[in-house]
This record gives C-alpha cells, sequence and structure tokens, in this order.
C-alpha cells in the first residue's frame, strides 16, 4: 500500500470513528438521557439546514480579502 492510500484509508478510518467518539463525549458531558435528546435536536436541525440549503441553492460568500 502506497502511502497517498495510507493515508486515505488512515482518514476514511477516522470519519468512521467521528460520529461514535461524538456521542461518546456527548454522553459523558451531559449524561446519557441529556445526550441523546441533544445529539438528536442536533440531527435534525442539521437536517433542516442542509433541506433549505439545497432548496434555495444560497452563493457562497467570495473568498477576497477585505481591505480596509
Amino acid at each position: 500500500m502506497g502511502w497517498v492510500a495510507w493515508r486515505a484509508a488512515e482518514a476514511l478510518e477516522a470519519a468512521a470513528r467521528a460520529p461514535a467518539l461524538y456521542a461518546e463525549a456527548a454522553r459523558a458531558r451531559y449524561g446519557a438521557d441529556a445526550a441523546d435528546k441533544i445529539l438528536a435536536l442536533e440531527a435534525r436541525l442539521q437536517a433542516r439546514f442542509d433541506r433549505v440549503a439545497e432548496a434555495h441553492a444560497p452563493v457562497l460568500w467570495p473568498s477576497l480579502p477585505i481591505r480596509l
């Protein structure tokens, strides 16, 4: 396995672990019941944002430096 393939595989594994680690951290921070509610609210809010962004296709702000 080449270096690039190894890095890609490592990135995929990290991305697969990220939601579990995030949920584990939320449970440690808020407790099991509250964490489940908070994670559900976050998922619902993210889905709503994605739906609105997809429907309206907002133009991204240009990445130009603003010199004052």
